[in-house]
Order: structure tokens, then C-alpha cells, then sequence
């Protein structure tokens, strides 16, 4: 049986760990930038949370750009808005009174994916109620996700088509046969750098009370719709892509990479053969996969491979292979551009800009990136 979670310490920790991260990160009359919400706390799934509300919140003044005299859905105005949006992105801040209900919120819900995903599923579906669960709703929890998501993944696969009642039913079978104790430790550990908590303190004393749903306040879930709901639904317009700049790669955040162990004896010659060898593996799995890469991308070919990489991808780009550098990032892509074959661009990649800032060439990040670029070359 699930153990059942003491509601009344969650919510007292909850508002105890928000009070501490907003009293040591602001400053009289301060305000954090998208980067530094980023690295708000030590538990990186708050911070995703945080920016997926703030992008939440972004959609909400979007969907409200409507007007008995301007057409702001012509071709034109689309792509000034592109621009715009991705501009603006570049400009994110947020004071403390604004931040902390966002705070609150991102707290609650990485608590509850940790220690109860079914009772964080039945949170996020609640707006969705009476639907079916589409690939877009599972997309839409995935992108935020730090934790679990493989887990995730495979559960969504089995629940596509069905309703959120349903949904909800197997989510309990699904997620009661896993182990959680893992990941309910290392949450603890990440919180208590910030405000000390034990495991077990999260969970009420007797183990064998059947874990209930939690109440769901309305004003908590009123923005969960807006993506959904709102009307400029194209991927280059969708404003909380930026997030996954943060997010990794929108399906890459998983767990904290571990730090890579270094082989004193490395030399600059086995240095460039490891590069090579990754860029040859990662070469022939795109050549091998041209009959079958329309599973994963858009089938038309693409003139302009900036034009196709969505707002989220360009910041994620930028910060994760870029050292966060968007004017580097705009350079290499507008030479890819000038290239004639797609092994000439992966090569170019590599020697510029993979060896230097050492890039995983078979992370997530690396192959999104990769899969665009294919697009200008198949």
C-alpha cells in the first residue's frame, strides 16, 4: 500500500523552503533573469516548474493579443511576432512578489512528483477532465520534466487515447509497483541544503493508510489550460518553449548528469579520435535512419535552418552547447547554412565548436540540433 503523505508538513516546509530561497536571492529592488531562475535553487525540477508557470503566464498575455481591427494571425505579423518573442525571451525578470507564488507552486508540485506522481498527475489533469490524453498532453508534461521521465514516458506510451479518468486509474497501478525510495532521498537532500527535512518526515506515521487524493484548488490549475487553449498553437510561436533552453532539450531531463571521469593519459591525438568516433556514430545513425526519420520530424525540407528551430531550441542551444552564447550560436548555424551536404555541416560542428566545448555528441541536446540541420540537407 502507498504511505500517505502529512499534508499539514508539507505545506509548512513548502512555505519555509520558499521563504529562505526568496530572502537570499533578491535584493532590495532586485529582479532574476530567465538564467537565473535557472539556477534559483539546488532541486533543478523547482526551477523547471517555476519557468514552466512563467511561460504559462506568457501565453496567457499572447492569447489576450486579439483585435476587431488587426489580423494578428497573417503570415506577416506571425513571423514579426517570431522576432519579437524571441527577443523578448532574451529579457525575462521577475521581482520577488512575483516570483513567490510561482515558487509555491513549483515547490508543491516537485514535492508531489517525487513522492506521489499519481497525486501530481491527478493536479495536472484536473483542467483536462472529461478529455482524452493526447501525444500533446504528454508532451506538454514531459518538456518540464527533471525527474522520472523515462518512467513517464513509458507510462504515457500506454495511456495515449485514453481519458484522464483513465488515465488516472492506471497511473496508480502503473507508478505503485515502483521503487521511490531513491528518489524520494535524493529530493530530501537537494531540499535540506536549503532548509533541513528527512525522507520520512514528508509521510504521516502510519504506513498503511491508502494514499488519497490531495484537494485541488482551483486558482491553482487555472493556467495548466492556457497552452491548450491557446490560439497561436504553432511551435515557432509557442512562447514556453524558451524553458526548455532550461529544460535540456524538451525530453532530455532526466537526472543530474554526473560529472565525467577524467583519464589523466588523455592526449590531444585520443581526444580527436573520441570526437571523430561519436561523429561517425552519430553521422551514420542519421544516414541510416532517412527512410524512417519522418517519425521524428517534420517531413518537408527546410531553406532556413534558423527559421525552423523553435524559440525553446534556439535559447536551449545556445545556453547548452554555446556557453551561452547566442551570437556564437547564430554564427555556426549561419555557416551550416552556406554548406552543401549534411556530413560537411555535422564536420564543421565538430571542429569549431564540439572539441572546444566538449560536447556529448550523442546527448539529446546534440541530435535535436542535428535533426534540424537534416532537414536543410535531406
Amino acid at each position: 500500500m502507498s504511505r500517505k503523505l502529512d499534508e499539514a508538513f508539507l505545506a509548512q516546509y513548502k512555505n519555509s523552503f520558499v521563504d529562505k530561497i526568496i530572502a537570499t536571492s533578491f535584493n532590495e529592488g532586485e529582479t532574476l533573469s530567465g538564467k537565473e531562475l535557472i539556477n534559483l535553487t539546488p532541486v533543478k525540477q523547482i526551477n523547471f516548474f517555476v519557468l514552466k508557470q512563467l511561460f504559462s503566464n506568457w501565453q496567457a498575455e499572447i492569447k489576450q493579443l486579439d483585435s476587431p481591427y488587426f489580423n494578428y494571425k497573417a503570415t506577416e505579423v506571425r513571423k514579426a511576432m517570431v522576432q519579437f518573442m524571441n527577443v523578448l525571451s532574451q529579457h525575462i525578470q521577475v521581482g520577488s512578489e512575483a516570483l513567490k507564488p510561482l515558487l509555491d507552486r513549483a515547490t508543491h508540485e516537485t514535492i508531489l512528483i517525487h513522492l506521489d506522481p499519481v497525486q501530481y498527475l491527478q493536479v495536472e489533469l484536473e483542467p483536462r477532465a472529461g478529455t482524452v490524453f493526447t501525444d500533446k498532453t504528454a508532451k506538454h508534461f514531459l518538456k518540464y520534466l527533471k525527474v522520472m521521465k523515462e518512467d513517464f514516458q513509458d507510462f504515457f506510451q500506454q495511456v495515449i487515447g485514453s481519458s484522464t479518468s483513465d488515465v488516472l486509474d492506471k497511473g496508480a497501478m502503473y507508478f505503485d509497483q515502483l521503487d521511490l525510495q531513491n528518489v524520494i532521498h535524493d529530493l530530501s537532500n537537494q531540499l535540506s541544503s536549503v532548509s533541513p527535512v528527512a525522507a520520512e518526515d514528508f509521510f504521516e506515521k502510519d504506513k498503511n493508510v491508502i494514499n488519497e487524493p490531495a484537494s485541488i484548488d482551483d486558482s491553482q490549475v487555472d493556467d495548466l489550460t492556457l497552452e491548450d487553449d491557446l490560439e497561436i498553437d504553432e511551435e515557432s510561436l509557442e512562447p514556453e518553449h524558451v524553458v526548455t533552453t532550461m529544460q535540456q532539450a524538451e525530453e532530455s531531463i532526466n537526472e543530474e548528469e554526473e560529472e565525467p571521469e577524467v583519464d589523466e593519459e588523455l592526449t590531444e591525438e585520443s581526444v580527436n579520435a573520441h570526437f571523430e568516433d561519436e561523429t561517425r556514430t552519430v553521422n551514420e545513425e542519421f544516414q541510416a535512419k532517412v527512410e524512417t526519420i519522418g517519425d521524428h520530424l517534420e517531413n518537408q525540407k527546410v531553406n532556413s535552418i534558423m527559421e525552423a528551430i523553435s524559440i525553446n531550441h534556439r535559447y536551449m542551444f545556445a545556453q547548452e552547447l554555446f556557453d551561452g552564447s547566442n551570437d556564437d550560436f547564430q554564427q555556426a548555424i549561419h555557416h551550416v547554412e552556406q554548406l552543401d551536404t549534411f556530413d560537411d555541416a555535422v564536420e564543421f560542428l565538430v571542429q569549431s565548436y564540439a572539441k572546444d566545448r566538449d560536447w556529448d555528441m550523442n546527448s539529446d541536446e546534440v541530435k535535436e540540433l542535428l535533426k534540424v540541420i537534416f532537414r536543410k540537407f535531406r
